[in-house]
């Protein structure tokens, strides 16, 4: 029989590393059924070998998720009308992340933490009482104590004391991706609680080494996001994501900071570049990347780029908006006197959720307007136009030379027919 090979023990580490327990973005995006087969492949890995099982259980245990989000209002109607299928299955997933949590307290695996997320739902409703032990927040507090080397932490928690609380308490020196979204209560759990003090300033202080910062708040309170002092919180700062409330934890002098991404909602009446431009501060010289995700109204205009020049003065890509339509009939009339706008600009992404035909525009005057931008941005070289949803759905590519005409024009539907259209087209 041929002899058993054995690796140097200083190998055993940089291969492991190399298998990810769970897909990169399933973390980032609160993927909870993301593709964890890399966690199934160490966990075979630390069974069948003595001599991999510290390293594979390493790296096992460096990214975990624990989502405890049960759906509380059909849970509790489960239990009202005897719906016992749901709640078995539900029962049966929260028993096996209760044992793993278990495990990893009693045989120190914490120490390995590097990527936690973590899904609370309404843990004091009367549905996850139900299920859940009674110890359930003191043991996900206990592992987020002993998670000293933590580098990524995503959290869904609802605005309450003890959820709030028991993320904010603790500090982790080696933190370099945060992610908060903060959500409202369920009717019989606990509400939110507008008048609790949240102190996120002094937390992210404590986390200097903070590089991307994605907070999303849905509980409206702007009081809680003021910052005292012009300098920035987080000092190597480079990638921000939340609303324009919570933007306002951006320091004046956010050098660092290269890239963007803001939600605009709530945004009720009167001129949105006047509202956005009290709560964000700036300007931010050193963003490349401004994105607006999920706008659904034409706001691309000239006070609003106006005000994305004032605060973010050297950007070279914009995406995520829609152009108003007084730009359009600007762009289509005289063009040669409009204003010139972000002359940095090399790249916008504008988008239409509906089709050009209800957009009241016409396809030929929205190419002729796209035509003329090198009138705004004096160094544009490409301006992509998404529109339409199904059938309609298209993406218009344009492209612009050193003189400002266009050299290239393509054109692209971008509808896939769902499977079962497909199978019904081929019969």
């Amino acid at each position: 029989m041929p002899s058993r090979v054995s690796l140097p023990v200083e190998l055993y580490r940089p291969i492991a590393e190399n298998v990810d327990p769970v897909s990169p973005n399933a973390l980032a995006q609160m993927d909870i059924e993301g593709n964890w087969s890399g966690a199934r492949t160490l966990l075979n890995l630390s069974c069948v070998s003595k001599a991999w099982r510290p390293e594979a259980q390493r790296r096992l245990w460096s990214s975990i998720a624990i989502s405890f989000i049960t759906e509380d209002l059909k849970m509790d109607l489960a239990l009202k009308i005897g719906l016992g299928e749901r709640l078995s299955k539900r029962k049966k997933r929260f028993r096996g992340i209760i044992k793993k949590l278990e495990i990893m307290l009693s045989q120190g695996h914490t120490q390995h933490l590097r990527y936690l997320q973590l899904s609370l739902g309404d843990l004091q409703s009367r549905a996850a009482q139900s299920i859940l032990p009674r110890d359930i927040i003191a043991r996900i507090s206990k592992i987020m104590e002993e998670a000293k080397d933590l580098q990524g932490l995503y959290v869904d928690c609802l605005r309450t004391p003890y959820q709030i609380e028991m993320v904010t308490k603790h500090t982790f020196p080696a933190l370099e991706q945060l992610m908060i979204v903060i959500k409202r209560g369920t009717l019989d759990g606990p509400q939110p609680s507008q008048g609790h003090d949240i102190d996120f300033c002094s937390f992210l202080l404590r986390h200097p080494s903070v590089v991307e910062l994605k907070i999303y708040d849905f509980v409206f309170d702007e009081s809680r996001y003021e910052v005292s002092s012009s300098q920035p919180l987080l000092p190597v700062l480079r990638s921000f994501s939340g609303a324009v409330l919570t933007a306002k934890l951006l320091g004046q002098q956010q050098e660092s900071l290269r890239t963007v991404t803001l939600r605009l909602k709530p945004f009720s009446s009167g001129s949105i570049s006047a509202w956005a431009q009290s709560h964000i501060g700036g300007p931010f010289t050193g963003v490349h990347t401004l994105s607006f995700p999920d706008v659904s109204f034409p706001i691309l205009d000239t006070s609003f780029l106006t005000w994305v020049g004032r605060s973010f003065p050297n950007i070279v890509k914009l995406e995520g908006l829609r152009l108003s339509l007084s730009m359009i009939n600007a762009l289509l009339s005289d063009p040669e006197s409009m204003e010139k706008h972000l002359p940095t600009l090399k790249k916008l992404v504008v988008v239409t959720q509906k089709s050009l035909r209800q957009d009241n525009v016409s396809a030929d005057d929205l190419k002729r307007a796209m035509r003329r931008l090198p009138c705004i941005f004096p160094s544009i070289e490409m301006c992509i136009q998404h529109s339409g949803c199904g059938e309609d759905a298209c993406k218009m590519t344009m492209a612009y030379g050193e003189d400002g005409r266009v050299v290239d024009l393509k054109v692209e539907s971008l509808y896939t027919p769902s499977l079962n259209l497909l199978n019904l087209m081929m019969m």
